[in-house]
């Protein structure tokens, strides 16, 4: 697996573009990603939406994503509840 660096400027949008991250849950044989975090607009939404994530269960965790204000936060959430599945913590501590 290449390391961060050897990829530079891959092109591809969200984490994906960091480092082969396919590669890696390949090998792991992962199958289900949740994700959380800043930028809910940009960050959430890219890596929800990526076509590399098509391999994958996505489900955002919308009360553990933010943003500079509650209104984008808002309307990425609405976004993305109609192409990925939206799930709370106390949901995902459940699972």
């Amino acid at each position: 697996m290449k390391s961060p660096a050897s990829y530079g400027d891959s092109g591809q949008p969200g984490i994906y573009a960091l480092f082969s991250l396919a590669e890696l849950l390949t090998a792991l044989k992962v199958s289900e990603l949740f994700l959380c975090g800043m930028m809910t607009q940009n960050c959430i939404t890219h890596t929800a939406l990526s076509k590399m994530a098509a391999p994958y269960q996505i489900s955002v965790i919308k009360d553990a994503c933010t943003t500079v204000n509650a209104m984008i936060h808002g309307i990425a959430i609405n976004a993305l509840s109609v192409r990925t599945r939206l799930i709370t913590t106390e949901a995902f501590k459940g699972d």
